[in-house]
């Protein structure tokens, strides 16, 4: 039995893409090599790997059992060319993670850490914590970063931020010049929030309906940048994560109102597969992330 690390390059691609044709395009090969690799591998460990559903390749029972064993190797075979070249760091690094933390934490992060090293690629995802940790039961993500805590005997998991929920209000709203605000103030203010199924809107619902018997929303939205514009025009106030409305409060466009027995406060979680094999660059950017450079 001969098998290849080029045919275990085209398998995880595959595994990942769903595709023959997305995993050659992402590998460099044409459609017929990738193809052919693939039968290779199959015919050398005696087992189909895929089975067809929906003009898609999904992963049999030995695709499943194999794919870990294929990226633990390939993450290996980088390793190694890494230590050849000096110890540089090198490859390609999936990072998935939510909303607050993939598009207003992770992204001065990364750069720093490209910075540092310049032959790493980064793809970073943002998705809903739930996908971020199905990308990583799935080896479709290296590294993924949730706002809520977790319970994945399957993961590592370190905790990270801190982050505190805020509610928010343009500079020009009749409550930003307040001092201290009592939550029963707040019963007749229009709210623009994110959507039901996130941990945001989640955890402030809970909280906030403790003491008011209802909530008058106005707007509900999936965009967080969209969510800050709304509430800068002042006709509603906001919850949000301190992370994300950082650049807005600094430049005096939204207010932190000062509400008395509100305080929500979340922990972010770094995870990872404890059934791959965790290769350099991942250790590294884990520890770089633990400790990230000052703005």
């Amino acid at each position: 039995m001969r098998v290849t690390l080029r045919q275990l390059l085209v398998f995880d691609a595959i595994a990942r893409a769903g595709s023959v044709s997305r995993a050659a395009e992402e590998i460099g090969l044409t459609q017929s090599s990738a193809s052919a690799s693939l039968q290779d591998l199959e015919t050398s460990l005696g087992v189909e790997l895929f089975t067809r559903s929906r003009r898609r390749l999904v992963l049999n029972e030995n695709g499943r059992r194999l794919h870990p064993k294929a990226r633990s190797m390939l993450t290996q075979a980088v390793d190694l060319e890494s230590s050849a070249v000096g110890g540089a760091l090198q490859g390609t690094l999936r990072v998935g993670a939510g909303s607050a933390i993939g598009g207003y934490v992770l992204p001065r992060i990364c750069s720093a850490f490209l910075t540092l090293h310049p032959q790493v690629r980064i793809d970073l995802m943002v998705l809903p914590s739930r996908q971020v940790l199905d990308g990583l039961a799935s080896i479709q993500l290296d590294v993924g970063v949730v706002e809520f805590p977790i319970n994945r005997p399957r993961m590592n998991i370190t905790p990270w931020l801190t982050d505190s929920l805020i509610i928010v209000a343009a500079k020009g709203h009749h409550l930003a010049a307040k001092r201290s605000i009592r939550i029963p103030e707040l019963q007749e203010e229009t709210w623009f929030l994110q959507k039901t199924d996130s941990s945001v809107r989640v955890m402030f619902t809970t909280a906030i309906l403790k003491q008011l018997g209802a909530l008058k929303i106005g707007l509900e939205t999936g965009s967080l940048p969209a969510l800050k514009r709304a509430v800068a025009s002042g006709t509603g106030i906001g919850c949000l994560s301190k992370h994300v409305v950082e650049r807005e409060l600094l430049s005096g466009e939204l207010v932190e109102l000062k509400v008395r027995g509100f305080a929500i406060q979340r922990q972010f979680m770094i995870a990872t597969s404890k059934e791959i094999y965790q290769g350099q660059l991942q250790n590294e950017f884990v520890k770089f992330a633990a400790h990230p450079p000052q703005p």
